[in-house]
């Protein structure tokens, strides 16, 4: 049986999306990527389930800015495929730079319920 961040990274690398969990890539951006990583998990109210919360960072190279915003619509559009097993929170982090990977990033945050 996966787990749910798993299943992202099967469906995003299934549709040919570079993909890697944290630790996994080192270095200077030189291709868009994405990081899945698990981010926490909250008692959803009375119920006996859990909502868990998944991030995606995005990376693009430096000189791809303008490749940013159409790498976060593909992005969405394939991760529509696990909806909604897996549901988009509609948060996307401003853009920054980071100038030790020399590349631009955004993180999109997903979430899922799970029993307790």
């Amino acid at each position: 049986m996966s787990t749910r961040i798993e299943d992202i990274f099967k469906c995003l690398k299934e549709n040919n999306i570079e993909v890697y969990f944290p630790e996994q890539h080192f270095g200077e951006v030189k291709t868009k990527y994405v990081v899945v990583r698990q981010q926490g998990e909250d008692q959803f109210g009375d119920y006996s389930s859990i909502v868990a919360s998944v991030d995606l960072y995005l990376y693009v190279p430096r000189n791809d800015y303008s490749q940013l915003q159409p790498f976060i619509d593909e992005v969405k559009r394939v991760m529509k495929l696990l909806w909604p097993m897996i549901k988009f929170t509609d948060y996307v982090s401003p853009s920054y730079y980071d100038d030790q990977i020399k590349g631009h990033t955004v993180t999109m945050t997903y979430e899922y319920y799970r029993k307790k």
